[in-house]
């Protein structure tokens, strides 16, 4: 959210008690710091659209254009 960029992550999921139990929670958070997309165990795999116009107008707003 500081720099005004999309925020992704992935994680290995495996059902507790089959080999490295990793947790495996991924998400896509906005670059306002809105959670688009979170991964479970219903929903092992998420996608979605991103728009790089918005990232990029996004890092002209306050507080990301302050320099510090």
């Amino acid at each position: 959210m500081c720099s005004g960029a999309y925020c992704l992550s992935s994680n290995l999921r495996n059902s507790p008690g089959s080999r490295a139990d990793c947790g495996g929670l991924g998400w896509i958070i906005s670059t306002e710091g809105d959670v688009l997309a979170e991964t479970s165990e219903q929903e092992p795999f998420a996608t979605r659209d991103i728009d790089p116009d918005f990232a990029r107008k996004s890092k002209a707003t306050y507080p990301r254009y302050v320099p510090e």
